[in-house]
């Protein structure tokens, strides 16, 4: 099956605001194995409008449109889907009821101007909207069913899930496998290379890889569970700790649970990453069970005063250097008792670099309760602060994921 999302409204054309629709929804066609042929954006314009909905009806089975369902001026898809349905569009009652119910149930007055969202061509499905006022229209188009959504995201993925997705596995002839493997510390072109031999094994596997935030994820499709599995089982053999995880894992959650198996617990004290690193580690839920809390020292003042760096090793080593963030980590855990500590110390960017310590340079500690001391030399180079900060975070939680899985 063949689809095209069409996403509307000017204020995407302009950037005002991130089209998030469009990447959701591919990801969760993906997911449900529908082909993604092309998407696009369009302003509040009728006949530019008129003309995406006609070429994607022409050439996809399922259009998925997203925005223009609104009660303004702006709002046309509902007036352009009829006209390309030859069609005129009618009040539906159960529609409307739902809307005034909705201002009801708020204690607000409904305006006239509202009543539109109730009105959709002759021969179209009005489909609920269980969390705003517009309802969504399902019509079919030529060789095309096309399903009409609300641009507010919230409205659209609850309204994805109860119409377009039960619709799409109604037609769909044999439920598709699929795996996720994150996988981190190695580039993507010398994992592909590196794999090319496994890969060759398993030709009936759709095999692609992603990148992102320092995560290469292998992705494996195919209708034989069994083969998926023996397909990840010599992948993970092949890479060893290079697997990160697998499916919904991350970083943050893979070394909470590797926190939680040993009952251990971590505190953090940074200084060029700013409080990112504690930041990524609370992304996850739960957090609380393993996660003592954060230092954030940019100054010598609180290096000393709150970790008990030595006023010497700063002098004679410097803010940036391996004995800093040695004692920054040893310092956090005896503040805290915490059983592991992470400590980074480096210069972010844009200034500050010089020869010797030249912006990108990060040094990253770990320590624990039993005098285990590690510190490593990141050079990340002069790729923007933001750049630096992040990889410096992703670095820091490889190098604690991999003392979890080896002491």
């Amino acid at each position: 099956m063949k689809s095209i999302i069409i996403s509307t409204g000017d204020e995407l054309l302009t950037g005002s605001t991130l089209d998030t629709n469009t990447n959701w929804i591919a990801s969760r066609l993906t997911e449900l194995d529908v082909e993604l042929i092309c998407c696009f954006t369009v302003g509040d314009d009728r006949d530019k409008l008129l003309w995406a909905i006609k070429q994607a009806t022409e050439k996809a089975q399922l259009v998925i449109i997203t925005g223009g369902l609104g009660p303004t001026d702006d709002d046309l898809t509902r007036f352009v889907l009829a006209e390309l349905a030859n069609s005129e569009l009618i009040e539906d009652t159960h529609s409307l009821t739902v809307i005034e119910n909705f201002f009801r149930l708020r204690n607000r007055q409904m305006i006239e101007r509202n009543r539109i969202q109730a009105m959709i061509p002759a021969g179209a499905d009005a489909l609920d909207n269980p969390v705003g006022t517009a309802p969504g229209i399902k019509i079919s188009i030529g060789q095309a069913t096309v399903f009409a959504l609300p641009g507010v995201p919230s409205e659209m993925k609850r309204m994805f899930d109860l119409y377009v997705a039960k619709w799409i596995a109604q037609r769909q002839p044999a439920k598709i496998y699929r795996k996720k493997i994150h996988c981190i510390g190695i580039g993507e072109s010398n994992l592909v290379s590196r794999l090319e031999p496994i890969v060759k094994k398993f030709p009936q596997i759709r095999f692609g890889t992603t990148a992102k935030g320092g995560v290469i994820t292998i992705n494996l499709a195919y209708d034989k569970l069994e083969a998926i599995d023996a397909f990840t089982s010599d992948i993970t053999g092949e890479l060893g700790d290079i697997v990160l995880g697998f499916d919904d894992d991350t970083l943050s959650s893979v070394i909470g649970k590797l926190l939680k198996r040993r009952k251990q617990s971590l505190v953090t004290t940074e200084s060029c990453t700013g409080g990112l690193i504690a930041k990524t580690i609370t992304d996850t839920a739960g957090a609380s069970e393993y996660f003592a809390g954060g230092f954030v020292c940019y100054s010598n003042e609180l290096k000393q005063k709150l970790l008990g760096v030595p006023e010497k090793t700063l002098i004679e080593h410097g803010t940036v250097s391996e004995q800093t963030a040695e004692a920054m980590a040893k310092g956090a855990i005896n503040a805290t008792n915490a059983n592991w500590s992470i400590a980074t110390t480096g210069i972010a960017g844009p200034t500050g670099g010089t020869k010797e310590k030249p912006v990108g340079l990060v040094y990253i500690a770990i320590a624990n309760d039993s005098d285990l001391v590690d510190v490593q030399k990141f050079l990340f180079g002069n790729l923007g602060r933001d750049t630096v900060r992040e990889r410096a975070t992703i670095a820091a939680l490889n190098f604690l994921r991999k003392y979890l899985l080896d002491n």
